[in-house]
């Protein structure tokens, strides 16, 4: 029987393992790799895709549109049509 493949994504992937994350750690280390082919795909490289990398886990880093990288609330700042063009950017 062939193997299953299955598409994680995370999109905050920050090197400490806490919350998410260690239920992400939870989830790859005990799926059934025989049943299972999992991938992981990531924005950006920290020590938690090094651990991913570590426990066999095929690790995909995906870059977003620049547009799209943007945290903690800047946001609000942007005007209308930029928030449009970066809306598009995401389809």
């Amino acid at each position: 029987m062939s193997s299953i493949n299955v598409l994680i994504v995370e999109p905050y992937p920050f090197g400490k393992m806490c919350g998410n994350l260690h239920l992400l750690s939870l989830i790859l280390k005990y799926t059934d790799k025989s049943r299972f082919k999992l991938f992981l795909a990531v924005p950006f490289e920290s020590e938690f895709t090094a651990w991913v990398r570590n426990s066999g886990v095929e690790c995909l880093l995906v870059q977003p549109p620049q547009d799209l990288l943007h945290y903690g609330g800047k946001w609000r700042g942007f005007s209308l049509l930029y928030k449009l063009r970066t809306a598009l950017s995401a389809m």
